[in-house]
């Protein structure tokens, strides 16, 4: 029951449980949700996994590097030797691979979104980094994941309800950032956005404005 937040069920600890099954190499993390809505701890700590997922990924990738089972007998070139179809080793990173945790496999941020849509989106972006950078400096999927940003910019919300309908949208997090949110979404007609964190005035223009 990850959705039950608490001491165990926090992001950290999620974190930690998910890299605990990542150490062998047929470890699989199920994340069971009674409410059938996902928490906010499980949406951080997805994200933070395939933040890690990708980042190895395209380390290994990178080095020629094959993951393997501790106790894998190598070949006299230092290759593992080849073994039973079992689910184990490559067939982890091909499957890794498949759910598009590779750097190369990644879309750009955004994905598919244009127009108006993509527009809100590359808002809530820049925003979302600046709350980032300000105050306690957190990591910017804490406070919005990509699929969280890009729910926000299909529907664009225009109450605190509508806003929490949004998949990954918590009592919490429309707390701590859905006013400034829902300002966002208003002013996205607009060439010209502004918004303000810890008191200070930013400004965002898209690209390619005339």
């Amino acid at each position: 029951n990850a959705d039950k937040q608490g001491l165990l069920r926090s992001t950290t600890s999620l974190i930690q449980t998910i890299g605990r099954a990542a150490r062998h190499v047929n470890g699989v993390a199920l994340l069971y949700s009674e409410s059938g809505r996902s928490s906010e701890a499980m949406e951080q700590a997805i994200a933070e996994t395939n933040r890690r997922r990708a980042k190895q990924l395209a380390h290994n990738e990178r080095n020629l590097i094959v993951p393997r089972a501790a106790g894998t007998a190598l070949g006299a070139d230092g290759a593992a030797e080849p073994r039973a179809p079992d689910g184990g080793g490559a067939s982890i990173l091909e499957m890794l691979a498949r759910g598009g945790g590779a750097a190369g496999d990644r879309g750009p941020p955004g994905g598919d979104l244009d127009g108006e849509e993509r527009a809100l989106y590359d808002e809530l972006r820049a925003w979302r980094g600046q709350v980032a950078r300000a105050g306690r400096r957190r990591r910017p999927f804490m406070i919005l994941t990509e699929a969280v940003m890009r729910g926000i910019a299909v529907a664009r919300p225009s109450s605190m309800d509508e806003l929490m309908d949004v998949k990954g949208v918590g009592p919490k997090k429309a707390e701590n950032y859905g006013e400034e949110i829902l300002r966002l979404v208003r002013a996205s007609e607009g060439r010209q956005r502004a918004w303000q964190v810890n008191g200070q005035s930013f400004v965002f223009e898209p690209a390619g404005g005339g």
